[in-house]
C-alpha cells in the first residue's frame, strides 16, 4: 500500500533541494557579474615631470581596472605631503602607513628613497660601480639570492610589504654642467642634484645638494633650482630623452656664462641601471584578493616591468644619435659636448666611495655589509661571464 505521507515528504525536501541549488546558483552568477570592488590608494613618488614614468603608471592603473575588480587611485607624493604637513615628511611613516594597509595599499618608486630608514634600500635600486640591468634583474629574479633579501630588509622591520620590480632604466649617463669637470677639486661648490650614495661621494667633494628635500621637487622644473648658483650647477637624471625635455631644453645659464655650451658626461659611475620598485601590502595582496584577481595583478607587473625597461635604452641611443649626428651636437643654440670623466677622477670617486662611504654604511647596518659582499660577489660573477661573452664573439 503506498504510503502518500512518505511521497509529500520526499517531494518536498527535493522541492527545497531544487530551490536552495537555484538560490546558490543565482548568488554565484551575481558574484561573478558584480565582484566586490577593491578601491585602493597607490601613492607615486614621481611627479608630473616624470613623462614616461607617468604615462605608464596610468596605463598599469587603466589595464588593472579593466582585467580586475580593483579599482587605483594615484596619489602622488607632492600632493600628499601638501595635504598632510609634516606628516610624511620622514618617508618610514608613509612605509608604515602602507604597511598597515588601511589608507594606502601600493607605494612606486625607488628603493633608495628608503635609505635614511633602510640602508639596505640602495641594492634594491643602484648602487655607484654597482650591476647593470641585465645583472640585476637576474639577482632579484630566479639567479640569485637577492629575491630573498629583497623581501627580507621589510619583513626585518616588521614591514608588510612585499617588493616587486617595476621597470628600469638600464645604462645612466652622468649628468650635464655647463663647467668642465676633470678631478675632484671642480666638485667644491657646485650645486648638484644626483640621487643616492653617489650624491654622498660629490658632497665629500664640497658639492651642495640643491635637492636635500628631493621629494618635493617639481621634476618639470629642475633645471631651474640652482637659481642664482647657474654658473655653478651639475645636474643629473636618467638618459639622454628624459635629459633633454626636464634638463636640456630648459637650462638657464648664468650672464658670465658667453657660450652658450653644456658638456654631457656619459659614463654615469653613480647609477650603471636604476630599478623602480613597487610595494604591496602583504594582507591586501594575499588575503584580499582572490586567486585569479592576484595572478592577473602579478602578471601586469611583469608586463610593465618589462615595458619600461625596453623603452629608456632604446629612446635614449635614438636620442643620442639625433642630437649628435642629425643636429649636429646642438640642442636649439646650446652646443652639447659629450664627454667622459677622466680615468684620474673615476679612479679618486671610486676611492673616496669605497674608503669612506661604504665604511659609514657597514657602520651603520651589518647586515648593509652582508649583502654588500653578496651583491658584489653576484656582480663580479655576471661582469666575468658577458666579458668572456663579448670577447668570444668579437
Amino acid at each position: 500500500m503506498l504510503d502518500f505521507r512518505t511521497i509529500s515528504r520526499n517531494n518536498t525536501l527535493r522541492l527545497a533541494l531544487l530551490v536552495v541549488g537555484l538560490i546558490i546558483i543565482c548568488f554565484c552568477i551575481y558574484k561573478i557579474q558584480n565582484p566586490i570592488k577593491h578601491k585602493i590608494n597607490l601613492v607615486s613618488m614621481f611627479d608630473d615631470g616624470n613623462t614616461r614614468l607617468n604615462y605608464e603608471i596610468q596605463n598599469f592603473k587603466t589595464e588593472i581596472e579593466q582585467l580586475t575588480n580593483i579599482e587605483i587611485n594615484i596619489i602622488n607624493y607632492q600632493k600628499l605631503n601638501a595635504d598632510f604637513p609634516g606628516e610624511f615628511t620622514n618617508l618610514q611613516a608613509l612605509l608604515k602607513k602602507v604597511s598597515e594597509g588601511s589608507q594606502y595599499q601600493m607605494i612606486l618608486g625607488s628603493a633608495y628613497y628608503w635609505i635614511d630608514s633602510i640602508p639596505e634600500s640602495v641594492f634594491f635600486a643602484s648602487m655607484p660601480f654597482g650591476m647593470h640591468h641585465e645583472a640585476l634583474s637576474n639577482w632579484v629574479g630566479n639567479g640569485g639570492d637577492g629575491r630573498l633579501i629583497w623581501d627580507s630588509i621589510y619583513l626585518k622591520r616588521s614591514l608588510k610589504l612585499k617588493p616587486f620590480p617595476f621597470g628600469q632604466t638600464g645604462g645612466q649617463w652622468g649628468g650635464v654642467s655647463s663647467i668642465k669637470i676633470t678631478k675632484k677639486q671642480d666638485f667644491k661648490d657646485v650645486y648638484f642634484r644626483m640621487p643616492g650614495l653617489g650624491a654622498k661621494v660629490i658632497e665629500k667633494f664640497g658639492g651642495i645638494p640643491f635637492d636635500k628635500d628631493k621629494f618635493n621637487i617639481n621634476t618639470s622644473k629642475i633645471s631651474e633650482y640652482a637659481g642664482a648658483n647657474d654658473c655653478k650647477k651639475f645636474i643629473e637624471w636618467i638618459g639622454v630623452k628624459e635629459d633633454r625635455k626636464l634638463i636640456l631644453d630648459k637650462w638657464t645659464f648664468c650672464p658670465s656664462q658667453k657660450a652658450k655650451k653644456l658638456y654631457y658626461y656619459t659614463n654615469g659611475w653613480h647609477e650603471r641601471n636604476t630599478l623602480f620598485e613597487l610595494l604591496i601590502n602583504q594582507t591586501f595582496l594575499y588575503e584580499g584578493l582572490d586567486e585569479i584577481t592576484r595572478k592577473r595583478l602579478l602578471s601586469l607587473i611583469d608586463k610593465y616591468n618589462y615595458k619600461i625597461l625596453a623603452y629608456f635604452p632604446e629612446m635614449n641611443e635614438l636620442e643620442y644619435n639625433k642630437i649628435k649626428y642629425i643636429d649636429n651636437g646642438k640642442v636649439g643654440d646650446i652646443q652639447i659636448e659629450f664627454i667622459t670623466f677622466p680615468p684620474s677622477l673615476i679612479n679618486d670617486i671610486k676611492n673616496k666611495y669605497e674608503q669612506e662611504i661604504l665604511p659609514e654604511y657597514f657602520s651603520k647596518s651589518k647586515d648593509f655589509k652582508t649583502i654588500y659582499e653578496k651583491y658584489r660577489k653576484y656582480m663580479v660573477a655576471n661582469d666575468e661571464y658577458y666579458k668572456v661573452t663579448l670577447r668570444e664573439n668579437k
